[in-house]
């Protein structure tokens, strides 16, 4: 997770890990984030970049499909560096992503090879990767259980 390093503390936004609803904003010294973090909490250190949680999920897909690592890694890359603020500004960058309903969006990824599912809430540049896998692997997905 890239971090501001001159920030003094982080304005942060706990999430429900489900519907992801709003429950506190305050500020908090940076020395709590890494408990936060490693609690599972969502921490939003920028408004200007897209957080991806999580990453280690991609590092596992790749280690077991090696053949996916420069694609995903470059679709990693640029969901973190644009500043996607809706729908309509992601699909300008990712033309066959579809959006699959409750912030839910589904990714083509190496040419539609695999499909990544992923919650994204826009208003806090943050992407919650619920789903990788193969073609035939996400036909068999339940979605509502994402």
């Amino acid at each position: 997770m890239q971090l501001v390093a001159e920030r003094k503390c982080l304005l942060v936004n706990l999430f429900t890990q489900d519907k992801s609803k709003r429950l506190l904003d305050k500020e908090i010294p940076d020395k709590i984030e890494a408990t936060l973090i490693l609690s599972g909490i969502f921490v939003s250190t920028s408004s200007h970049i897209m957080v991806i949680f999580t990453d280690s999920t991609l590092r596992h897909f790749i280690f077991k499909y090696p053949d996916a690592d420069q694609a995903l890694n470059t679709w990693a890359r640029t969901m973190k560096k644009k500043n996607f603020r809706t729908f309509h500004e992601l699909k300008h960058c990712f033309n066959s992503v579809d959006s699959i309903g409750d912030d839910l969006f589904v990714f083509n990824i190496k040419g539609n090879k695999y499909r990544l599912i992923a919650r994204i809430h826009f208003p806090v540049r943050t992407l919650y990767i619920r789903f990788i896998g193969t073609h035939k692997q996400y036909d068999n997905v339940n979605v509502q259980s994402l």
